[in-house]
C-alpha cells in the first residue's frame, strides 16, 4: 500500500470511495456525513495540501485531511497552550477493509506529518 498527499485526480475516486463509506454508515444508522459533506471540502483540501490517502492497487483504501488549526480549538482547556498542534477531520476506511488495522496505521502516519 501507498500513503501519500492527495491531488486534484484523485478527486473523482475520493468522492466515490467517501459516497460508498457514507452510505456504508447510513446504513447502519450512523448519519454523521451525506450527498455533500464531506465531498463538498476535498478540492480545498486537496488544494492546501492537507488531504492525504492510502491506497493499494484497488484504488484508494483510506483519506483523511490534517490541518494546522481549528476554529473551535479555543474551547477545550489544553494542558500545553502553545504546544504545537493538529486536528484531524474526514478520515474514512472503506469498509472492506474494516478490522485490518488501517485506522491504526493511518494515525501513526498522521502523527509523523505533525
Amino acid at each position: 500500500m501507498t500513503f501519500r498527499k492527495a491531488v486534484i485526480e484523485d478527486l473523482p475516486e475520493l468522492c466515490s470511495v467517501f459516497k460508498h463509506i457514507t452510505d456504508n454508515l447510513n446504513g447502519r444508522g450512523i448519519y454523521i456525513w451525506n450527498e455533500v459533506y464531506p465531498n463538498c471540502i476535498f478540492p480545498e483540501d486537496i488544494g492546501e495540501g492537507r488531504m492525504y490517502i492510502l491506497e493499494n492497487e484497488n484504488g484508494i483504501v483510506s483519506a483523511f485531511a490534517l490541518l494546522d488549526s481549528d476554529k473551535d480549538k479555543d474551547s477545550v482547556q489544553w494542558e500545553k497552550q502553545n504546544a504545537k498542534s493538529c486536528y484531524l477531520y474526514r478520515m474514512g476506511i472503506i469498509p472492506e477493509y474494516y478490522g485490518k488495522g488501517i485506522g491504526a496505521y493511518m494515525l501513526e502516519e498522521a502523527a509523523k506529518i505533525s
